[in-house]
């Protein structure tokens, strides 16, 4: 039975576009894909994720659950239309007739799964209004030209704008509802963003204008590490210090002075940080994955201090240096090829890690 429905037909160059509202049972009942596979290669589809379904099943029942953007779909077999009046130039309302089983997803096959899985669960969302745009194509290739343009040259949001999207979700709806939508690095590392703006301004830290923040399309000359990274590496350690996260004020300082006793030990890489990795991912994520351990060995001592960390990390590099039978010293972070350790000239999360390990167990040897 062909479904009926009033709609919106545009007209962008010598395409036809149908943008009408769909019951989401009438779509999930007559919605195809054209799956890419090794047998069809004639197919343009990637393969569905279970993840992602989860994530918008989750998504509609618990969150927001609009969907603002239409569901790209090609209706395969003869559309009717009846031009009901003209309100434009290129646009004219009008009802259309799409014969039964006709439809195939070009873009928003996870939101149409999704919402299949939603309904699945509560029947209410068999109503859900969803927008779609409908087109004509007369070949499977045309399809596939539409989904890899929409899939090829669409840009995300940048992941520094995306983590200050996050902050402010938290004032909203706070860390645990953060962390259980974004997972757990992202909901921290987003959480100790004030930590990372104060790092940025103020004058007593080596950071101080160094960071580039969303806001900077490109870098500055000054800036040898981007937000995101940054506050993402410090979720290492409220992660093994969780009592950090109740006062940022003092996590900052923590971090301030356990960067100027890095700055005191590493001089040259401090005053030229774009030829060394000490401040870029390598180092600020080796550094802030062992800081916890730095930590506990200050407060055996009783000295949190930059002098107290200072120490510790003198011991821990000397240890590391006999481990691996490599001075760690200013060359050691070198960038340039044959100066540089290898391992800190890595920029994969398994040798970053391997290093870190390394300064770990530096700090277990007695």
């Amino acid at each position: 039975m062909p479904l009926n429905m009033p709609a919106i037909k545009i007209r962008q160059k010598d395409i036809d576009i149908y943008v009408t509202t769909m019951r989401a049972e009438d779509l999930l009942n007559n919605y195809s894909i054209d799956w890419w596979k090794r047998d069809d290669p004639t197919g343009y589809q990637r393969p569905l994720k279970d993840s992602r379904i989860r994530e918008i099943k989750h998504y509609l029942l618990k969150e927001i659950g609009t969907f603002p953007t239409s569901v790209l779909a090609n209706v395969r077999g003869e559309l009717q239309v009846r031009t009901m009046k003209g309100l434009g130039e290129n646009s004219e309302l009008c009802e259309i007739s799409i014969p039964e089983k006709s439809l195939w997803v070009i873009d928003g096959q996870h939101r149409v799964e999704g919402l299949r899985a939603a309904t699945d669960e509560e029947k209410k969302f068999r109503d859900y209004p969803l927008i779609v745009s409908l087109f004509t194509l007369p070949d499977i290739y045309d399809e596939m030209q539409q989904f890899h343009i929409v899939n090829s040259r669409a840009k995300s949001v940048p992941t520094d704008l995306a983590q200050q999207h996050l902050f402010q979700m938290l004032s909203k709806i706070g860390l645990p509802e953060v962390m259980v939508r974004e997972g757990e690095r992202d909901a921290y590392g987003a959480y100790v963003i004030p930590v990372v703006n104060k790092l940025l301004k103020e004058n007593s830290s080596p950071w101080k204008g160094k960071i580039q923040l969303a806001d900077e399309p490109r870098k500055k000359p000054q800036h040898v590490i981007k937000q995101r990274p940054l506050a993402d590496s410090i979720h290492f350690i409220i992660k093994e210090r969780p009592a950090l996260m109740k006062d940022l004020d003092k996590l900052t300082k923590l971090l301030k002075d356990y960067w100027n006793a890095l700055a005191d030990i590493f001089p040259t890489a401090f005053a030229d940080p774009k030829n060394y990795t000490i401040q870029a991912t390598t180092g600020t994520y080796s550094l802030h994955m062992v800081f916890p351990e730095i930590y506990a060995e200050c407060e055996k001592t009783g000295d949190i201090s930059k002098e107290g960390m200072k120490k510790v990390l003198e011991r821990m590099f000397d240890k590391t240096s006999e481990r691996l039978n490599t001075e760690i010293n200013d060359a050691f972070w070198s960038k340039e090829i044959g100066v540089g350790n290898f391992l800190a000239q890595a920029t994969s999360m398994k040798m970053i890690k391997a290093l870190a390990q390394y300064f770990r167990e530096a700090l277990w040897e007695k």
